[in-house]
């Protein structure tokens, strides 16, 4: 009895875990887990009854310990629902993880083939040593459910405790909840289509027809018709990915002049040029050689080169290409990457042939597709994800007209410095054939580009709050500044300068022209242009609606 009275607090409550009845345990194997695996068609999922969720944040401290997470990184998160009346408002808490969707958008993604759906259990699972740190699946999760950790390099996310539930223990967050609102269950793929189709998910939160969601939200409350997600008016900018900004501007500038180059010859064919402006043109490319073409290329590997700074493990580069399967992150690496060979192998060619004539073979053909190939691709990199900001449309006149806009004014300053650096060749003469077209290209795509770009402005009117709307109202609040110098420049470079190019080339008829000036306003044109498509594509990234679960 003595003994009993000097035992510590910390070893009565063990003597009392120890003579404690194993009934008092068997919930967190028997009650919130399945006794049977998946059969064929079923796979695990997680079930949460929210009308147990408090908010505690109990699964979201279980998960965080047991998987060793950073301070900045959570793999289950807990947000939260408002609504009702003055009289009787509604506070609903909602706890979310990856939901091991049946087709998840990250798997189909990846570049690298750094998740795997594991056939027998249906579980997502990240492949941390197969990770580059592309956060390519950041984009096309739906649920925000990856997250990055910048320490590693690497994406990492929820796996449901697979090795625990192996063990026929329940996953951290599972054991963590004190009302045991969550729980591991056996679903069945047929209901997940139905509920799908039904869109029968959770209030605010992205369509589950989109990746097929397996988590299911239960409640025998009726959840008011007003419910919305706590941050549902706020918006923030995204993060701007510079690498990619500069990638994107940087490729498709070399395709884009690749193609203008390479062309020209066919452009005046097809515009009725005659034949003795064709064959001044044929002479002008020989006598400069093929540096304007290898200055391209070389602008075009620079933005291949900085795309590797966005990766979290740039030295695993080359396991980009394990997914060309299905992903179009390693179509586009592939594309441009077979685009700078042939367009290399092409201008070696070019070199060793005497004559221009020569200089039009299938090769050159083929490397011009490919390049154009090259930027469809890194089109679909972004429709493919569930943004309406990129949607198709969106994305393809951006991408597109971004090529021909630096493609035109490039063509025309390799040109022009390559005319000065020739004695045979005099700057207006480049002038009186080139500028004039050059310059009426530039100005209507300029207006054609800003007038699509503009067009996100008039989501402003509509009267729910959707993704575009939201992309609007961040362009004309915390991005308005990087809006207006977006557009000054445009209009200056793409408009004003062209115009003086136009009225002095009428006055002079190509004459006379001061080749200093000549080429200074051209280079003007450059860099504003190029200023210009920096300042889109950073909008292009900060300004999208992501999709996200509720008040997360």
């Amino acid at each position: 009895m003595s003994a009993q009275q000097s035992l510590t607090a910390v070893d009565l409550f063990g003597q009392r875990v120890a003579e404690a009845t194993p009934a008092l345990h068997g919930q967190y194997y028997t009650d919130l887990i399945p006794l049977d695996s998946p059969q064929e068609g079923q796979q695990y999922a997680f079930e949460v009854d929210l009308d147990k969720c408090t908010g505690c944040k109990s699964c979201v401290a279980a998960c965080h310990s047991l998987n060793g997470l950073d301070d900045s990184e959570a793999w289950r998160k807990v947000g939260s629902l408002v609504g009702g009346t003055t009289e009787l408002p509604v506070l609903q808490h909602v706890t979310t993880a990856c939901h091991h969707c049946l087709e998840p958008a990250c798997a189909d993604g990846c570049p690298v083939n750094a998740y795997e759906k594991n056939p027998e259990t249906g579980i997502v699972i990240h492949l941390d040593d197969q990770c580059i740190g592309c956060q390519y699946c950041l984009f096309t999760c739906p649920y925000e459910v990856p997250v990055y950790n910048h320490d590693k390099g690497i994406v990492r996310k929820c796996d449901m405790c697979h090795d625990r539930l192996q063990a026929n223990e329940a996953p951290a967050c599972v054991q963590a909840c004190p009302q045991h609102a969550i729980r591991i269950v056996i679903s069945k793929e047929a209901d997940t289509i139905a509920n799908a189709q039904a869109n029968q998910f959770l209030p605010t939160a992205p369509a589950p027809d989109y990746t097929l969601p397996t988590t299911l939200y239960k409640t025998t409350k009726p959840l008011p018709r007003n419910l919305l997600a706590s941050d549902f008016y706020v918006g923030r900018p995204q993060h701007a990915h510079w690498p990619l900004v500069t990638m994107l501007i940087l490729t498709q500038l070399s395709v884009g002049t690749f193609v203008m180059l390479n062309c020209f010859t066919w452009m005046l064919v097809l515009l009725g040029a005659s034949a003795t402006t064709v064959r001044n043109h044929n002479v002008l490319i020989d006598q400069m050689g093929q540096w304007p073409v290898i200055m391209t290329l070389a602008l075009g590997m620079l933005g291949l080169i900085a795309s590797v700074l966005h990766l979290g493990r740039p030295l695993f580069a080359f396991r980009a290409i394990l997914g060309i399967r299905r992903s179009w992150l390693s179509r586009e690496i592939v594309a441009f990457g077979v685009f700078a060979v042939l367009a290399s192998a092409d201008t070696a060619l070019a070199i060793l042939t005497e004559s221009s004539a020569e200089k039009h073979h299938p090769l050159q053909w083929a490397a011009t597709l490919v390049g154009i190939f090259a930027v469809v691709c890194s089109i679909m990199v972004y429709v493919d994800t569930p943004r309406l900001l990129w949607s198709p449309f969106f994305t393809t006149s951006r991408f597109g007209l971004t090529a021909i806009l630096l493609g035109l004014p490039t063509t025309l300053l390799l040109l022009s410095t390559m005319a000065a650096l020739a004695p045979e060749i005099s700057v207006s003469t480049i002038m009186s054939q080139y500028s004039a077209p050059i310059c009426r290209g530039l100005i209507f795509t300029t207006f054609l580009k800003l007038l699509l770009e503009a067009r996100i402005f008039i989501h402003l009117r509509n009267r729910t709050l959707n993704p575009l709307k939201r992309s609007a109202q961040l362009l004309t609040t915390s991005l308005f500044a990087i809006v207006i110098l977006r557009f000054a420049v445009a209009m200056v470079g793409g408009v004003a300068m062209p115009l003086v190019l136009l009225t002095q080339n009428t006055s002079t008829a190509g004459q006379g022209f001061d080749p200093v000036f000549f080429i200074a306003i051209t280079l003007l044109i450059w860099i504003l242009l190029l200023v210009g498509e920096f300042a889109e594509r950073y909008l292009f990234f900060t300004s999208v609606a992501t999709p996200r679960m509720p008040g997360t």
